[in-house]
């Protein structure tokens, strides 16, 4: 009897270091939007449901379910981490008015003008 669970304990521990791995794929790959591509190509391909559980399992209807909810969970975790790359990589602007460059000329007191000696002092 103990036998069985300690290959479930087994099978859950696989589990979560895989599940560890896939996590640091997802976070250190260059290209999260390609990495998203390539998962739901998978899901896609009719490989896949060489992996799916035997059809006379008795609880193959749970465990598909299950398998389906599993696949959700990592395509909404590749979305965020597309969504987040994205974002990283927008420009950020500030916001600012366009108004044009300023010339030369501007910088230098109104009414002056190349050539012009400047402003004349008043006659008596």
């Amino acid at each position: 009897m103990d036998n069985w669970r300690e290959e479930a304990a087994a099978i859950k521990a696989r589990l979560a270091v895989q599940h560890l791995a896939l996590k640091a794929l997802v976070q250190s790959h260059p290209d999260p939007g390609r990495l998203l591509d390539a998962w739901r190509n998978l899901q896609a391909d009719s490989v896949t449901a060489a992996y799916a559980p035997a059809a006379d399992s008795r609880h193959s209807e749970w465990l598909t379910a299950r398998v389906q909810v599993l696949a959700e969970e990592w395509t909404q975790e590749l979305e965020r981490r597309r969504s987040a790359s994205l974002a990283a990589s927008a420009p950020h602007h500030r916001h600012r008015a366009w108004r044009p460059r300023a010339r030369a000329t501007d910088r230098r007191r109104p009414g002056l003008r190349r050539g012009d000696p400047g402003p004349r002092p008043p006659r008596a």
